[in-house]
């Protein structure tokens, strides 16, 4: 499998079809303004919030049309359905949900294992809070056992460090999910974990990685050059939401399908 070439048409997909980047890009800076205004107005922060997440879920649409495009072999960045966008973008939204819950609840399992609320609570109450009045925190921490202290610190580390790998993990697997969600319109297949383990392991587990890193080093290049674009008084921060933030969510999704039907 060809990763650079790979990733190579994904960059330039966008520029094959400058209508339906103008499509996205226009979405795009829409859900920028929102996000503008909902800073500006805090009043009307609930409002400009709502509109932001329909304009984003119609986003998570548009992204899975054109992961749907791709698998079905077209070179072309789907035209915009409002409708159908919305409510894909509505099953990507539930998909994202119980990806990112899933690592959540083993985290919250895998703490209770490690000891971590356990070791918290004997922290809390090692604490000689009388000296706090008249000491420094510094002091007050010093009253705590040195044991105490140390089984807190290693739980959480040991959590932490698990916790990372869980999130990296389902966040890989999610992008397959996207992909499987694209080809069949099922929720309940793209939540079929096991397939999409599969999907990726017929990939190769060596190539998927490859291509993730790859993508990832694509996608912060761009997201480096938005950074300093948006530096520019005012226009620095439309052509950021206009050009490149649309680009990369083209990118991604271009990406995704090609890597899924390798």
């Amino acid at each position: 499998m060809d990763i650079i070439n790979l990733l190579k048409e994904a960059v330039n997909y966008p520029l094959t079809d400058y209508k339906g980047w103008v499509m996205v890009a226009i979405l795009t800076l829409i859900l920028g303004i929102f996000q503008q205004l909902g800073r500006i107005y805090p009043d009307f922060l609930a409002i400009f919030g709502i509109l932001s997440l329909i304009v984003a879920i119609l986003l998570m649409g548009v992204n899975l049309s054109i992961i749907k495009a791709t698998l079905q072999g077209e070179n072309e960045i789907p035209m915009m359905d409002p409708v159908k966008n919305f409510v894909d973008g509505l099953k990507t939204f539930v998909v994202n949900v119980v990806y990112y819950v899933i690592p959540s609840i083993l985290v919250f399992i895998i703490s209770i294992i490690a000891g971590v609320y356990s070791n918290t609570e004997k922290f809390i109450l090692s604490l000689n809070t009388t000296a706090l009045p008249n000491g420094t925190a510094s002091n007050v921490l010093s009253t705590v056992p040195s044991d105490v202290t140390n089984a807190l610190f290693i739980s959480v580390a040991i959590v932490a460090i698990l916790a990372f790998v869980l999130f990296i993990l389902f966040a890989l697997l999610n992008l397959i999910a996207q992909a499987r969600l694209a080809e069949t319109g099922d929720i309940l297949e793209a939540i079929n974990i096991k397939y999409v383990i599969d999907k990726i392991s017929s990939i190769g587990w060596g190539n998927y990685v490859l291509f993730i890193v790859g993508l990832f080093f694509t996608v912060c290049i761009v997201a480096f050059i938005s950074t300093i674009v948006s530096i520019i008084p005012f226009i620095g921060v439309i052509l950021s939401y206009i050009i490149l933030e649309s680009y990369i969510l083209i990118v991604i999704a271009r990406a995704v399908g090609l890597i899924y039907k390798a």
